[in-house]
């Protein structure tokens, strides 16, 4: 009894310190996530996945930015226009739309089959439960494909790995502009390679820590392995 009650203690703190916490499960062929908030919906689930898109884009254009400041420096100025500033945040804005509509396409509803085992799993691990606002993957549905489930993650797919290249692309560009650049002096090539390592090294550690554990976690399930895995964070 007191074991119970301190588990709800640590529940109801977590509440008060993170008004809003994303939960994650994965059951050997099914993967679910939801919002751990006094709101909770599919669109809110949705959103607060999608926002997770938008650093990577910034990031891109932070890396196109470099690229134009040694293999093209007049249009560098385009930067402080508002016409392209409007454009290129499109972009952003374009990525988290396509990612907001491939979360949305896996909601399901609070009695959905593929919830029972999560919410169990989850009152097991957090002493609580979610009703409203699931989005579930059951990558394997009687033993068969999920089709559906597929082409989400394949288009899940491309928005990662699109985004990864994009920035990988623009980094050997730039890079091999600053080795081939006559104009430049030693103190400024030195700068550029500094920069430039410092734009590759803000987009590892995100890749480390989110692109690829999207990855697992979007992929694994069609390996159906067994085990419970779960993660809370906000």
């Amino acid at each position: 009894m007191k074991e119970t009650s301190t588990e709800a203690d640590m529940v109801s703190d977590l509440q008060t310190t993170i008004p809003i916490t994303k939960v994650v499960f994965l059951m050997k062929n099914t993967f679910a996530a939801a919002l751990y908030a006094p709101w909770q919906s599919h669109e809110l689930t949705s959103a607060y996945l999608a926002f997770f898109t938008v650093p990577f884009a910034l990031m891109n254009i932070h890396f196109l930015f470099r690229y134009w400041s040694v293999a093209n420096p007049t249009r560098v100025a385009l930067f402080s226009q508002r016409r392209f500033i409007a454009l290129i945040t499109l972009y952003p804005v374009t990525e988290f739309i396509a990612w907001y509509i491939l979360a949305y396409a896996i909601k399901v509803d609070p009695d959905s089959i593929c919830l029972d085992d999560i919410k169990a799993a989850l009152l097991d691990t957090h002493n609580d439960t979610i009703e409203e606002g699931w989005l579930a993957m059951d990558h394997w549905r009687n033993g068969e494909l999920n089709v559906h489930v597929v082409w989400v993650v394949f288009f899940s797919m491309i928005i990662i790995f699109g985004s990864f290249f994009s920035a990988l692309t623009l980094a050997a560009l730039t890079y091999r502009h600053i080795l081939a650049a006559t104009t430049l002096s030693a103190k400024h090539r030195t700068l550029q390679f500094t920069l430039l390592v410092a734009v590759c090294a803000q987009t590892f550690v995100p890749l480390i820590c989110v692109y690829i554990p999207y990855f697992m976690c979007l992929a694994s399930p069609f390996l159906s392995l067994s085990g419970t895995r779960s993660s809370l964070h906000a």
